[in-house]
């Protein structure tokens, strides 16, 4: 597993899309999140160390093949990962039910980084106060939430449509 500063360097120099796992503690979650970011082309994806699920078997077979194929490294520190990414020129949003823009109404950066909360609480105060971009994906009133790994996907389209990476 490549530390930071080599898995950030490896990612698409002009155009790039990379996901942060804010603490993910549901394998079958994260396993499905593995498979949309190969589905949709994403340079890689970025776990958190501590609170969040470690490689499994159900981690695995739910990415049916994309942990294998999706660069991927775990941090200590979100807010230092979050400074390195922008210094490497990444424009970071993070998704929260309850922001005030849509993901429809957001003109994405050519370098992307897109953060999602635990299945639990969500983002954290404090990686959302390093965002440059609090978005949300619209849904029927009814429903109070999206599975994180739905949201992903949802996500992952979107942006890569927007940002041409399919």
């Amino acid at each position: 597993m490549p530390e930071l500063k080599e898995f950030i360097d490896n990612c698409d120099e002009e155009n790039s899309i990379i996901v942060l796992l804010d603490q993910l503690e549901d394998s079958q979650n994260v396993g499905a999140i593995f498979r949309s970011a190969l589905a949709f082309k994403l340079d890689g994806i970025i776990l958190t160390q501590d609170n969040s699920v470690s490689e499994n078997s159900f981690l695995t077979k739910a990415a049916s093949s994309g942990i294998d194929k999706v660069p991927f490294t775990k941090i200590k520190n979100i807010s230092s990962c979050i400074k390195k990414l922008k210094e490497s020129g990444y424009w970071i949003y993070g998704l929260e039910m309850s922001a005030e823009k849509s993901l429809k109404e957001t003109k994405f950066a050519k370098k992307v980084v897109i953060i999602l909360g635990s299945e639990n609480k969500g983002l954290r105060k404090i990686t959302t106060s390093l965002c440059d971009e609090v978005i949300r994906i619209d849904i029927n009133n009814e429903l109070e939430s999206l599975n994180v790994s739905n949201t992903a996907a949802i996500a992952f389209y979107e942006i890569s449509s927007s940002t041409l990476k399919s």
